[in-house]
């Protein structure tokens, strides 16, 4: 990390007693709080909370640890692909024995039955018998659920490695690094990755967009009180990063998307129009 790098942080601190703004980061002060609402973003505009528009309703969104969201986001999609190599060589084993279970009965089989309770139903000769325990026990790897990435990372790997033409190991972790770093360096639309934003929060997070949450303003402390709060504001984004997050949030909100039978007609419009060029 460069000198510059370590003296970068994204938040600021907020005298205690200061206005409630957009940008500032809020923390649950319940330890039965869950990820969606553990720690929030404020993102109700400052004319707003100034002149009570908002009717005393905080508008939210949740900082997600770098685990949190890529178990949530990411990690579900290269379960799947895995997973699905493994289902297709199930289904062309059992085609070959005259069964033909349904994909879904494929996907939950492995949890319900032993690898020779699987065989005997399917009555698949001796080779084939091998790669379907092979494939069995793949799918299984990958039943989860992991606390950390790399609990999913050790999993995906294992599963690859039992599945139809594995790439090696080392060949796919690195395929994985690079699926696992894509959110960080080109993060999608409803998502924005942020370094720290408080004092001792510096692990790494995912400010959410998607996910809203809405909370009364007499349930946030922005100063040390003896009456019980919900929530206790930490620090404040700075500007830039405030306005990167609200300018996010209202783009995911912003596109609307149109019903397929729209753009049948418009692609009717336009064939007509080449037609008209003959």
């Amino acid at each position: 990390m460069s000198t510059s790098a370590a003296w970068f942080q994204e938040w600021q601190e907020v005298l205690p007693g200061a206005p409630l703004r957009q940008g500032d980061l809020l923390e649950s002060t319940s330890d039965a709080a869950n990820p969606w609402d553990r720690h929030l973003v404020v993102i109700t505009a400052d004319c707003d909370l100034a002149n009570s528009k908002h009717q005393g309703r905080v508008t939210c969104v949740p900082l997600l640890s770098v685990d949190e969201y890529l178990l949530r986001f990411t990690i579900p999609r290269l379960l799947e692909k895995v997973r699905e190599k493994h289902l297709t060589q199930l289904e062309a084993i059992c085609a070959r024995s005259g069964t033909h279970p349904s994909r879904e009965r494929l996907r939950a089989w492995p949890s319900e039955a032993t690898d020779d309770e699987i065989v005997a139903a399917t009555g698949v000769g001796a080779s084939d018998a091998v790669v379907l325990k092979a494939c069995t026990r793949g799918i299984r790897t990958l039943a989860g659920p992991w606390d950390t990435v790399s609990l999913a990372v050790k999993a995906l790997t294992e599963s690859e490695q039992l599945s139809p033409q594995p790439q090696g190991a080392d060949k796919y972790r690195n395929s994985l690094s690079s699926a696992l770093r894509s959110p960080f360096t080109n993060p999608p639309g409803d998502a924005l990755f942020i370094s720290a934003f408080a004092p001792g929060q510096d692990e790494g997070y995912f400010a959410y967009l998607r996910h809203i949450e809405h909370i009364h303003e007499s349930d946030i402390a922005t100063q040390p009180t003896r009456s019980e709060a919900k929530f206790r504001r930490l620090a404040r984004f700075t500007d830039r990063f405030t306005y990167a997050i609200v300018q996010r949030f209202a783009s995911v909100f912003a596109t609307i998307g149109l019903p397929s039978d729209y753009e049948e007609m418009r692609n009717f419009y336009s064939d007509q129009l080449w037609e008209r060029t003959k």
